[in-house]
């Protein structure tokens, strides 16, 4: 077993989600037990900008982060189908990883959070994402 000690390695966040905008309300309330057992920071809260993820993650020793883009609901019952999420949504969620990707070169790999339940419109945003926004890989 190598030495780790002695050997220099990268640190990599397999789970980065796109941060909520700085300023802006949170989305959802978050769940008593998460807020309880887990102790959510401000930035959770009160949302925070790239920049300050980005400094998080030099702190940390943090070399790179897939930033996965997702939007997803429970469904509203366990025979729906997809998620009834608008394309505005996927489109504004792909653009903001596009720009942190453009933005900080190299720091960033873009995963896309697909729901397969969506069938072939969840396919066609997979391929959007990867030809029009520069993801490479998706989370199901």
């Amino acid at each position: 077993m190598p030495d780790l000690k002695s050997t220099p390695y990268k640190l990599v966040d397999a789970f980065l989600q796109v941060p909520p905008l700085a300023g802006k309300k949170p989305v959802r309330q978050l769940d008593p037990n998460i807020d309880k057992w887990f102790k959510p920071g401000e930035q959770v809260r009160q949302g925070f900008t790239v920049d300050d993820l980005v400094r998080d993650m030099d702190a940390a020793g943090v070399e790179r982060g897939v930033m996965t883009a997702g939007v997803m609901r429970l469904p509203a019952s366990p025979y729906s189908v997809g998620q009834g999420i608008a394309d505005e949504t996927y489109e504004k969620i792909c653009g903001r990883v596009a720009e942190m990707l453009q933005q900080y070169p190299g720091r960033f790999h873009a995963c896309f959070g697909l729901d397969p339940t969506g069938m072939m419109r969840a396919v066609r945003w997979l391929v959007r994402a990867v030809n029009e926004f520069g993801f490479r890989s998706a989370w199901i």
